[in-house]
């Protein structure tokens, strides 16, 4: 089988080209893993199986698709609003839908903006090494006691 995974990722890539990892997992345990390619241009630092991505939107798409499959099984309801899944939330969750999130009109205020604020203001400076967890996220918004826009008009 290594040989065959080998064969199919090595072309995708070389000592100077964005690349890639691949993980293989089978009966629970780690059957390949290997990095192909750089993450870094400029310094050429290779991709090895420990590489942390910041996979960002190329997440959206399955995070949808795992909410479908909790609707579908009913331990989920589109129309169920934010402080009824995270009850800490401020009351202006009570306006934004699951679907409003799955549809990107919850009118939400974007993270990385807020990130800019705390930085500017002296809180929290953001590394490639001490990037933005989720929690972190939903924290900067619990701060926030709007949306920027009436959820699902936008």
């Amino acid at each position: 089988m290594i040989p065959k995974l080998e064969a199919i990722f090595a072309p995708l890539s070389d000592a100077k080209s964005p690349g890639l990892a691949v993980l293989v997992r089978k009966g629970g345990r780690a059957v390949f893993a290997r990095g192909y390619g750089v993450r870094d241009l400029r310094t050429l630092a290779t991709i090895d199986a420990r590489t942390n991505f910041r996979l960002a939107s190329c997440t959206k798409q399955f995070t949808a698709m795992a909410i479908m499959l909790l609707a579908h099984d009913g331990k989920l309801r589109y129309d169920e609003n934010l402080t009824e899944v995270f009850p800490e939330f401020p009351s202006y969750g009570k306006t934004i839908t699951i679907r409003n999130l799955l549809n990107h009109t919850s009118g939400l205020q974007d993270y990385e903006t807020l990130m800019e604020q705390e930085e500017r203001n002296g809180r929290h400076h953001r590394t490639a090494e001490t990037q933005i967890q989720d929690a972190q996220v939903l924290a900067l918004l619990e701060k926030q006691n709007s949306t920027i826009f009436p959820p699902g008009t936008k």
